[in-house]
């Protein structure tokens, strides 16, 4: 990444070389259970070619109001650094995982206790669940993981009638 020479020919741009940097890696590990055992840290074996996606979309789009909630505005920060690599909200953030918000929020749809335990551990919900347990250990994780759904409420309340 430091070579002044590391492009990318991306097609969607006509096929002009782009600077690659900051570029990120991330492979699905679901197809190697030895990487999944090494807690992902390993390289993935023989890797030769790499497929380009789009990232996160356009997260400084994702936001809330001055008047939003405190709890939702922690959230809104936990939801960039946590969720966003994977999840959208209104085609804002990731594309591997599911968007929460558009065309329903899963506030509507999924109760609060089961948004808390998924969240903390979708494979105690869901077995095979791609999604890994939330990243944030010690005593505030409950409440990150509070201020996560008070986001995902505040959001949902907001969402222009469709």
């Amino acid at each position: 990444m430091d070579r002044p020479d590391f492009v990318v020919v991306p097609r969607r741009l006509g096929g002009a070389p782009q600077p690659a940097a900051p570029i990120y890696l991330i492979w699905d590990t679901r197809a190697f259970p030895d990487v999944r055992a090494d807690g992902q840290s390993g390289w993935l074996p023989a890797a030769t070619s790499f497929d380009l996606t789009e990232g996160q979309g356009d997260l400084e789009a994702l936001s809330l109001p001055a008047d939003a909630s405190p709890a939702a505005l922690r959230g809104l920060a936990l939801f960039k650094t946590h969720c966003a690599a994977c999840h959208s909200i209104d085609g804002h953030g990731g594309v591997s995982g599911p968007e929460l918000n558009a065309p329903v929020s899963v506030t509507a749809y999924i109760a609060r206790p089961w948004l808390v335990r998924w969240i903390d551990r979708p494979q105690a919900v869901r077995a095979r669940a791609a999604m890994p347990p939330f990243g944030l250990q010690g005593p505030e994780r409950g409440a990150a993981i509070d201020d996560i759904i008070a986001f995902l409420v505040e959001v949902a309340d907001r969402r222009p009638a469709r």
